[in-house]
């Protein structure tokens, strides 16, 4: 199966969903403006009720594809294995600044970039994030990243990528924390599928509103149901149950994890097509 190739993943843009026809328009997005709360649009009634399903396994990944996704690399998972899930915690500066000390003596090292790896990270304050930066400059190093990293059983669940450029938009405090399995992926799966005629794949963002940037990450999520080929992506707002489309870029790793870009949080939903009211 072939899958999208681009060079990079480049600005979401959010469309609203018209209830009037199954139509999108854009909203303003352009000209580099600063990524903002979208306008949402509430799923047409009637829509099903929330249906907790117990349990749920984590999600398989996809099929291998190319791609953009901004100079990315595959997610790797040959990290150290961690015997149980660990809850999501706040990020401490001191649990950064050791993270970016550790990974600027490997960079300087290996002539390399600096990865700074944050585990099971929810929420962190713009400053503390943006200091590592500062730190990796202040070190000699010229390129520097920092992964967020979803870890359960020794697996890399997802990963999200902040470089310089994104954490400089960022402002007060972001939730980086994300599910790809629980409650609120499967009630988002339920009301959508329920609500609509498509096949959808959800991951659950800690973050309510905009980032504040375009954040690009990587999930391992079951897309056997979805061609992966034409992928489209909305964000979900539970709790004034309203939607808007994303317009990102995508493609599916060597591994499996699919990589895209949102500058909002919520539940993101992926469908191959553009919803279909049932």
């Amino acid at each position: 199966m072939h899958f999208r190739k681009a060079a990079a993943i480049l600005l979401a843009v959010v469309v609203v969903a018209s209830l009037s026809a199954p139509a999108f328009a854009a909203v303003g997005y352009g000209d580099g403006a600063r990524p903002t709360a979208p306008p949402f649009v509430p799923i047409p009634p009637p829509w099903a009720p929330p249906i907790i399903i117990g349990g749920g396994g984590s999600g398989g990944g996809g099929s291998s594809g190319g791609g953009g996704g901004g100079g990315s690399t595959n997610v790797r998972t040959t990290t150290p294995v961690l015997p149980t899930f660990v809850a999501p915690a706040p990020a401490t500066p001191t649990q950064v600044s050791t993270a970016t000390t550790a990974a600027i003596q490997q960079a300087l090292s290996a002539g390399e970039r600096a990865s700074i790896v944050l585990t099971n990270v929810s929420t962190a304050p713009a400053s503390v994030i943006q200091g590592v930066f500062t730190q990796a400059a202040q070190a000699g190093v010229a390129s520097a990243i920092v992964h967020l990293d979803t870890r359960e059983g020794g697996r890399v669940l997802s990963r999200m990528f902040v470089d310089s450029t994104t954490a400089a938009t960022l402002s007060g405090t972001v939730d980086f924390s994300l599910r790809v399995s629980g409650v609120e992926v499967q009630r988002a799966v339920r009301i959508f599928e329920r609500s609509f005629n498509n096949n959808v794949v959800a991951v659950s963002l800690g973050q309510t509103g905009a980032f504040g940037a375009n954040i690009r990450m990587a999930v391992l999520v079951d897309l056997s149901r979805l061609n992966v080929d034409s992928l489209v992506f909305y964000a979900y707002d539970r709790e004034a149950n309203t939607f808007a489309r994303i317009d990102t870029q995508f493609r599916v790793d060597a591994n499996g994890y699919l990589h895209f870009s949102t500058p909002v949080g919520g539940d993101i939903i992926i469908t191959d097509r553009p919803l279909t009211r049932r």
